[in-house]
């Protein structure tokens, strides 16, 4: 795929605070990239530099996009959006600073676009999930080729971030906008980055595809119950199974095994099985054991 964005060694620091250390990046046209990290990690500042905000003490960044106003558009933390402005006329101001003209049909399309009414309604009226909205269809007037989100979900309720994440979605698709997008909610990014970027204490742990998050897609079958002596040695000699003892009252097997057939053979040992789950690794299991040195 082609380059969208190519990250250099870009070092940053504050006071003796080094933020960004030596750090490399690449983002693909077409990609979502979810960019994941603690607090405090860098995130907001290697935006912060990508959108020119800041400059880097060392190192490059190349961004192969046109060269045009509104091509790169990034919402960071707050949305600017006046308060005591329709949406419509948020976006009427936008569109003048762009030098777009012809602004009326443009702007239809962008609410549209966002599912937001083109009404009189005051933004400070709309709700936390309209503004995130009017932010994005405010970026769209400009037909940007990337469009950067840090913490696009944060503050919405479960309805605001599947709505969220269905307008990301559906631009990236119809519009071939790339995305790059900083987020907490980690389960939300999961269900719709193509590529994920790992950045801890200013340092890239690693990039991948998001499909190699989810290589090991084995369910895990955990099991609670009153103890856990020779459960092992009970389930392994009974059924083709891996049993691992997590602790006292814990233990997991690598595959289903009938719940009558189990609960039989455990009680010979009188175990009694308390409760089970199914679980299987998430992009924040992938990204604890990153941090863990790749050791769990």
């Amino acid at each position: 795929m082609e380059e969208l964005l190519k990250v250099n060694g870009i070092n940053m620091s504050f006071g003796q605070f080094h933020i960004l250390k030596d750090v490399n990046m690449t983002v693909h046209k077409g990609d979502i990239y979810g960019f994941v990290g603690r607090n405090g990690a860098g995130k907001t500042t290697l935006i912060r530099v990508i959108t020119g905000l800041i400059t880097p003490q060392s190192g490059t960044f190349n961004l192969n996009l046109s060269k045009r106003k509104g091509v790169v558009s990034a919402i960071v933390e707050a949305p600017a959006i006046k308060a005591g402005m329709s949406g419509y006329d948020n976006l009427k101001l936008q569109a003048m600073l762009l030098g777009i003209k012809d602004y009326d049909a443009k702007i239809k399309e962008a609410l549209e676009a966002v599912e937001l009414p083109n009404d009189n309604k005051k933004a400070g009226n709309y709700s936390l999930g309209m503004r995130q909205r009017l932010a994005i269809a405010s970026a769209l007037l400009g037909d940007p080729e990337l469009m950067i989100l840090d913490e696009p979900a944060n503050g919405l309720d479960p309805k605001g971030m599947k709505e969220m994440r269905e307008l990301i979605i559906k631009l990236n698709k119809e519009k071939g906008i790339t995305f790059i997008i900083s987020s907490h909610i980690l389960s939300e990014l999961d269900k719709m980055a193509t590529t994920y970027g790992f950045i801890d204490n200013g340092v890239i742990l690693k990039e991948v595809d998001a499909s190699e998050v989810h290589t090991n897609n084995e369910i895990e079958y955990v099991y609670k119950v009153n103890k856990t002596e020779k459960v092992k040695e009970t389930i392994e000699s009974k059924f083709e199974c891996t049993c691992n003892v997590i602790d006292e009252t814990t233990f997991t097997l690598n595959k289903e095994i009938d719940s009558l057939d189990l609960g039989l053979a455990l009680r010979e040992i009188n175990v009694k099985i308390e409760s089970f789950e199914q679980k299987k690794e998430e992009l924040e299991d992938y990204f604890i054991n990153l941090l863990n040195g790749g050791n769990e």
